[in-house]
């Protein structure tokens, strides 16, 4: 739906979703329907590596916990049943992270009594 929207109007979209936006962007319209798609992308199909190869959204959503176990019964289940497949044993899903970053808060030591 949107990515025909976004051919209209230029934009160039790739087989796996990602959008390179045109230098410049025409309009503000350009800009919003870009960020819209990538935001999309980005919240509802993109799996992070940082969230244990869930989307954000569906971190965000409490719906992870739910998952994990799920996707671990069936790596578990295929490497059973085809163990040539595999280099070494599946590795086991790991807990998601307390907290991710794009760009972490630098750490700063203060020497204030105030602290």
């Amino acid at each position: 739906m949107i990515h025909g929207e976004l051919q209209k109007l230029g934009f160039v979209v790739s087989e796996t979703s990602v959008v390179r936006y045109p230098d410049p962007f025409r309009s503000i319209h350009d800009v919003w329907v870009f960020c819209q798609h990538l935001f999309h992308w980005h919240n509802h199909e993109h799996h992070s590596f940082q969230l244990n190869r869930m989307t954000p959204a569906t971190v965000h959503y409490g719906q992870a916990q739910q998952l994990i176990p799920q996707r671990q019964t069936i790596l578990d289940a295929a490497y059973l049943a085809h163990p040539e497949r595999f280099v070494k044993p599946p590795s086991q899903y790991l807990s998601l992270p307390a907290t991710v970053w794009i760009n972490p808060p630098k750490l700063s030591i203060c020497v204030s009594p105030c602290c």
